[in-house]
Formats: structure tokens, C-alpha cells, sequence
């Protein structure tokens, strides 16, 4: 069992995530922020993250910079509502950054699985 934490503030998909990693046996806290993740960062020990690429207030560039200057190599997968021309500057920032792998919603289940287990077993 791993503890993960989920950031999307897109409540349907944070929803869907929490239940697909929960029925794995997993430990999932979901938040709808950048800056509800980092709150809870800062008050307990967690094995990976998945993050929305963009949320307001506090993106997903933002918010995998904070975690690597105060969490280190900690695994993250970055997820986005799409992989568009636009979006790919992004996406590229986002694997520069260490960024286990970028889903683009709607992702198969399988596909998400497949991530995680890698993600957490790195």
C-alpha cells in the first residue's frame, strides 16, 4: 500500500483517480489545489503525487517545483486536459523536471495503472 497525493481541481477526474488507486489498495488523499498540496506535503510523508498540469492559483510547473526543492526525487506523474501544440511546452517542462510521465485526460485505466506501478516501484 502507498500513500499518494492526488491535485486536480477538476473534481470529476481527482474523484475518479481517488477510486481507481483506493480499489488498489492504496492510501489516497485528493485536494483541488496546488497550494491544498503542499499543506498537505508539509504535515505528512507521502510514496507519490499526481498533479493537474493546470489549476488556478498554483499550476502544476509550480507546484513540482516546490515539491523538488522540499521533497526531493519524490515520484510524480503529471496528468492534462489535453497534449496539444500548446500544451506540449508544458508537457516538456513538466518531464524536465523529473516528472515520472504526463497523462493526457481521458486516459485508460490500464494506462494509469501501468504508471503508478512504475512510478512507485522506481
Amino acid at each position: 500500500m502507498a500513500r499518494i497525493l492526488v491535485a486536480d481541481d477538476d473534481e470529476l477526474y481527482r474523484e475518479m483517480i481517488e477510486s481507481m488507486l483506493t480499489r488498489d489498495g492504496h492510501l489516497v488523499i485528493g485536494v483541488k489545489s496546488g497550494k491544498g498540496c503542499l499543506e498537505q506535503l508539509d504535515g505528512a510523508q507521502f510514496d507519490l503525487l499526481i498533479t493537474d498540469l493546470f489549476m488556478p492559483h498554483f499550476d502544476g510547473l509550480d507546484l513540482i517545483a516546490a515539491v523538488r526543492s522540499r521533497h526531493g526525487t519524490m515520484p510524480i506523474i503529471g496528468i492534462t486536459g489535453g497534449l496539444s501544440g500548446l500544451v506540449k511546452p508544458y508537457v516538456e517542462a513538466m518531464l524536465a523536471m523529473g516528472t515520472h510521465a504526463v497523462l493526457a485526460k481521458p486516459f485508460t485505466v490500464e494506462r494509469f495503472a501501468d504508471e503508478v506501478r512504475k512510478a512507485l516501484h522506481n
